[in-house]
């Protein structure tokens, strides 16, 4: 919650705040060109000064005249079983309803002037606004992921199949995101005139199918179950627009009035979504008798099936089809939008982060997963509008929902879906990895952040950042499966995408982690003695070697996919996928060997220094080089040994769960030693205790000049980052 003492600090300017130090300049320039930076920081009086509340409607008739929409609808017919009137029946009726809390909600945005999870301090308290954020940024994240499904498969319609799903995701992905980094601005902008050609190709598309949707013959009666599971995935659909109602209001004048905003804003809702669903309903209802309908929908393909549509009225059908693919963007960008949003609610320190950044932070976890689910879009609808409407409502009774109640409902929905795919010991084995892997994910890139961006944070060196940055892209490597079933085959591209990561990551933790050794060495040595003569400078090269490195490992784990593809494979009960030739993992192994050797040997060596000198070192009374040395030092010990002991087995056919849960509890051990530094941990008490902390000069392996250094002495580079003028920290 926002208290009085920390209004006067975040009703400051937004650029000022964002700006203020020299890392920040390439930050000026992209508010210069009109990039919003405002997260979470709310809007005062003064600035809400927009009265162009006609916007407000588009961008809900925008964000919902798209496929994703369509596809809702045909959902009735297809899996539930019902009629084209019955369903209707149930979108017009169910949609009534659920579209009066996200309406009502935007009303909020003008008077308080704060985005819509920031409200829900005021019901859930500071810290227990976080249950609900983190479900909030899961429905987003799925409606994202559904967006880009349908995007791509559309996409791939139009060529005929010659341009994968995985290319058309990457596309739509790309578009989306170059709207919400620009703003709100851009995205109204955007959403004022994107709806009118999707509105178009709908229109053409039902005069040149209309003629079959009116022969469709009348369906079984429908029953009580199958009304009520339709009605709940609608209102999953619509409900959950509540938590980020008043994301987009924030700017209009607190004088307006509200019944007109709330009218805006529910014929926005209603209009779209009532239309196309209905439409999406009538369309699937008939497919099974329009052969050239059905054949275009095979497996579930929803882009397929409006390609069909469009046929008759040939290469000009395929253009349109081309831009009903792109209609997606109009949703996954205000999505993306909200999601930057939810995260620094659901973070807090992070609020000092401008917003753009975590619009690449929100794609980077969308793309992967869309991938994922792309070939099995129904289940993947289904299961998600199914089981996110579940906690919608606690956000809007707050009191009268119990989480005692809310829960064990949805733990047991996730436990028992997730029985039907992973039985016994392989189960517990899978999701343990996983979770290993996504919670080091999380919690590096809240160090990352954290460390980079946080005012009251010591600058850190490159060394460092490339170390945490390593880790991350290894815990992405290993979890691109997330979601998938041990009982089939993920996608070619996506199996020899994750085979090339995982043989080419190791070398590159492994040189980042030699790198932070070598530094901290380098930072010893310069506390010891005093430089003398010329020294050559390493900077460059431990920057820029472990990616060469891993970059030579991918590209020859790239060409041997390419020239025997049938060596990618994802092997039974293995939780991710390899390569069956042993070259890669021979050329990785040796690699990680060598490189492992070289790191040990500099432990050693700043072991043998610290013992030689440590009353020296703890007569100069530098509180931070010690302890942050040993974190450094005993991450590389265990680390190494942990990636030695994984390569020696990558020669034989099989790596027990009990070697991958070893390697999958790397990353956390990272984020135990790297997140528990002084100045990060201040930094989250300080803000947890509603206190300002005075900025902290640059710390661990910084130190003043030396008495033996006269002003002006020539020094290297390298060891000049070690420096109270220049120093770098950890």
């Amino acid at each position: 919650m926002f208290e009085d003492k920390k209004d006067n600090d975040v009703q400051q300017d937004i650029e000022s705040t964002l700006v203020g130090s020299s890392r920040s300049r390439w930050s000026q320039r992209l508010l210069s060109w009109g990039v919003e930076g405002r997260g979470i920081i709310p809007v005062a009086p003064e600035d809400r000064t927009d009265t162009q509340y006609y916007k407000n409607f588009f961008l809900w008739f925008a964000w919902n005249v798209n496929i994703l929409s369509f596809s809702a609808g045909t959902l009735g017919p297809v899996a539930f079983g019902l009629g084209v009137r019955d369903s209707c029946l149930v979108i017009l009726f169910f949609n009534l309803l659920c579209a009066l809390p996200p309406a009502y909600l935007t009303t909020w945005g003008p008077q308080l002037g704060l985005r819509q999870m920031v409200q829900a301090r005021y019901s859930f308290g500071y810290f227990g606004v976080i249950i609900p954020c983190i479900l909030n940024l899961i429905g987003m994240c799925g409606f994202c992921i559904l967006n880009c499904i349908l995007g791509g498969q559309t996409l791939s319609s139009v060529a005929d199949g010659n341009l994968s799903w995985t290319v058309g995701i990457v596309v739509i992905s790309i578009i989306s995101l170059l709207v919400s980094f620009c703003g709100i601005k851009v995205i109204g902008w955007y959403e004022r005139i994107a709806w009118i050609p999707v509105v178009i190709v709908f229109v053409i598309a039902l005069g040149v199918g209309g003629k079959h949707i009116m022969a469709v013959p009348a369906a079984e009666p429908a029953t009580a179950a199958a009304v009520l599971s339709f009605g709940s995935t609608i209102a999953g659909f619509v409900i959950t627009y509540s938590p980020l109602s008043s994301d987009f209001t924030i700017y209009f004048r607190p004088d307006v009035s509200r019944v007109r905003l709330f009218l805006y804003s529910y014929i926005g809702f209603l209009l779209p979504i009532v239309t196309l669903q209905c439409l999406g309903a009538a369309v699937a209802a008939s497919a099974p008798f329009v052969p050239a309908w059905d054949e275009g929908y095979a497996g579930g393909n929803v882009g397929g099936l409006l390609e069909a549509m469009l046929q008759p009225v040939g290469n000009f059908g395929k253009f349109l089809t081309v831009l009903l693919s792109l209609s997606v963007a109009g949703n996954i960008a205000p999505t993306l939008y909200s999601m930057c949003l939810n995260i620094q609610v659901f973070i807090p320190i992070l609020y000092v982060v401008p917003r753009y950044i975590f619009s690449i932070v929100a794609t980077a976890i969308v793309l992967p997963l869309a991938i994922v689910g792309s070939h099995r879009f129904y289940d993947t609808l289904t299961n998600f509008l199914g089981l996110i409407g579940y906690w919608a409502n606690i956000l809007l009774s707050e009191s009268p929902v119990s989480p005692k109640k809310i829960a064990p409902m949805i733990i047991g929905e996730l436990l028992h879906r997730a029985e039907a795919s992973y039985t016994g010991s392989e189960r517990r084995c899978l999701v343990a990895f996983y979770v290993l892997q996504l919670t080091g994910f999380v919690g590096l890139l809240i160090i990352l952040l954290t460390g980079t961006f946080s005012p009251t944070v010591a600058k850190r060196h490159v060394c460092w950042l490339n170390f945490i940055m390593s880790w991350i892209i290894s815990t992405i490597s290993y979890s691109l499966l997330v979601g998938h079933s041990m009982d089939w085959e993920p996608p070619h591209g996506l199996c020899l995408t994750q085979a090339i990561l995982v043989y080419s990551v190791p070398t590159l933790t492994a040189c980042t982690t030699t790198a932070l050794v070598i530094h901290v060495s380098v930072a010893i040595n310069a506390l010891l003695s005093p430089p003398s003569g010329v020294h050559f400078n390493w900077t460059p090269f431990l920057y820029v070697v472990p990616y060469i490195a891993s970059g030579g490992t991918a590209a020859l784990s790239l060409a041997i996919g390419l020239k025997d593809p049938d060596t990618v494979a994802r092997r039974e009960s293995e939780m991710y996928c390899n390569f069956e030739n042993r070259t890669p993992s021979r050329v990785s192994s040796a690699l990680v060997a060598g490189i492992m050797v070289l790191c040990l040997g500099i432990e050693v060596f700043v072991l043998v220094k610290l013992r030689k000198n440590w009353m020296h070192l703890r007569r100069k009374r530098d509180r931070q080089t010690i302890p942050l040395t040993l974190r450094v030092l005993a991450f590389s010990a265990v680390g190494c040994m942990a990636i030695v002991l994984g390569f020696v087995f990558v020669f034989n056919s099989y790596r027990g769960p009990a070697l991958n849960l070893i390697l999958g509890s790397v990353p956390l051990l990272a984020v135990l030693l790297f997140g528990t530094q002084q100045d990060i941990l201040d930094s989250w008490f300080y803000l947890f205790r509603g206190k300002e902390r005075p900025k902290t000069e640059n710390l661990s392996l910084h130190y003043s000049n030396p008495s033996w250094m006269a002003p002006g002495t020539s020094r290297d580079p390298f060891i000049a980052s070690y420096t109270g003028t220049e120093g770098q920290a950890y």
